[in-house]
């Protein structure tokens, strides 16, 4: 059925059937699931984020940052992520170049939290922040699930100091990366030291 109202609406308006598309599939999970809400966490959606704002007008983003040298650190390990701490750095300055750049546009529609802060500083009024942008209650189920899930045991920071052959060099980089970033955005969180 989606599959061809698809391509019924691409034949009628181009410019309006992606929209009509993503809403309609949007809808049909939310429908199976029972659920009000629709939330994916597929990362590079930022990447899309406003031609997602304009498919899904009322939708809101939540940018989890997170420490750019642990990112890099996770990344490296992946098939397909960059190999070398250094190749990372590049990787790095790209994928937040192109978020900052693609969520600046939506103001009040993207809020952007750190994942340490949500999971290690500041734990209640981070989570308090997020619920608060997306207008949902602390429920006990909720509550229950950030307490066992988003835990600061689950946080694996700092693991590339020990693997880093040349810190001095590596960080020197990574915060004119996180110069430049701020350029874009001067409020989003990059580093944790």
């Amino acid at each position: 059925d989606l599959y061809i109202s698809l391509k019924r609406d691409w034949k009628q308006e181009k410019s309006t059937a992606p929209g009509k598309f993503l809403r309609a599939f949007i809808d049909s999970q939310k429908l199976r699931s029972g659920k009000l809400f629709w939330i994916d966490t597929t990362p590079v959606n930022l990447f899309r984020a406003l031609d997602l704002a304009d498919f899904l007008p009322g939708a809101h983003f939540i940018h989890m940052v997170r420490d750019g040298r642990d990112v890099i650190a996770s990344v490296i390990r992946e098939p397909w992520g960059p190999s070398t701490y250094e190749d990372g750095l590049d990787w790095y300055r790209n994928r937040m170049t192109r978020i900052l750049t693609n969520t600046a546009l939506l103001k009040d529609r993207v809020l952007t939290i750190s994942l340490e802060e949500l999971a290690l500083n500041n734990r209640d009024e981070t989570l308090t922040r997020a619920l608060a942008f997306l207008n949902l209650p602390r429920e006990p189920k909720l509550q229950l699930y950030f307490d066992s899930e988003v835990s600061p045991e689950k946080v694996r920071q700092g693991r590339w100091k020990n693997e880093v052959a040349d810190m001095a060099k590596f960080n020197e980089s990574y915060f004119r990366i996180v110069a430049e970033l701020r350029e874009i955005d001067p409020s989003v969180p990059l580093a944790s030291s």
